[in-house]
């Protein structure tokens, strides 16, 4: 349950600082709006145009990210609330067209092998999972229940992310 807390926490302390960026856009592309009203250059409807975009295209964004996060944050506790937590095999990947791809993993659960699929993932997901040595994700499954389950691919997520850095 730690990783799982400092994950929110990480998610929650970088929100506002990546909301302020957009904003800041937003309120650059008014500043050149009314500049624009006042003068009738075109230069400054230029700026508006590139502000405003920015900023409502990042908030959107970022807003949904930050949701998504929370969503999946909250499933898991969810599941832990009704369930257990299993280290699974990763065994492959599905193409799942437009969402991207998504890891296939297996466990043994009280004696019974269990199928377990992921949420889409990015699509260098499973490269990175063999350039870094992770064969195992955790899943968080209801054990009355094995059909509600939450594989946590924050791992790769988080791994793919360190990599570009």
């Amino acid at each position: 349950m730690t990783q799982l807390d400092e994950h929110s926490k990480k998610m929650i302390r970088e929100y506002p600082i990546v909301m302020l960026l957009s904003f800041f856009f937003v309120i650059f592309g008014l500043i050149f709006l009314k500049l624009y009203l006042d003068a009738q250059e075109e230069n400054y409807l230029v700026g508006a145009i590139s502000g405003l975009s920015l900023g409502l295209i990042s908030t959107i964004l970022n807003t949904g990210l930050f949701l998504k996060n929370l969503k999946k944050n909250n499933q898991i506790k969810k599941a832990l609330e009704y369930g257990s937590s299993f280290k699974a095999n990763i065994n492959g990947e599905k193409s799942d067209g437009i969402e991207g791809k998504r890891m296939i993993c297996t466990a043994e659960i009280n004696g019974t092998k269990y199928e377990f699929i992921s949420e889409p993932v990015s699509r260098y997901a499973s490269f990175a999972c063999k350039e870094l040595g992770i064969d195992t994700l955790n899943v968080y499954v209801n054990t009355s229940n094995p059909k509600e389950y939450v594989v946590d691919i924050r791992e790769i997520e988080d791994r793919i992310v360190d990599l570009t850095k």
